[in-house]
């Protein structure tokens, strides 16, 4: 598979309903990401990672029941 960061929408859903890809996985990937790139780019007043974390975990599980 290609960088994370680098799938577009619907190839990250695609991903994620054929179990190819994890919703933590991805939003891991994006938040490193997010985090190697902030101090250039500063682009966030803030970011809520762990709500986001609380929420890719909701849909892994909401993915693993089908």
């Amino acid at each position: 598979m290609t960088d994370l960061p680098e799938l577009t929408a619907t190839q990250a859903a695609n991903a994620i309903a054929r179990r190819e890809l994890s919703p933590v996985d991805l939003l891991e990937a994006l938040l490193a990401r997010s985090e190697r790139l902030e101090p250039e780019l500063q682009v966030w007043a803030f970011l809520d990672t762990e709500g986001a974390r609380k929420s890719a975990r909701r849909l892994a599980d909401e993915a693993a029941r089908g």
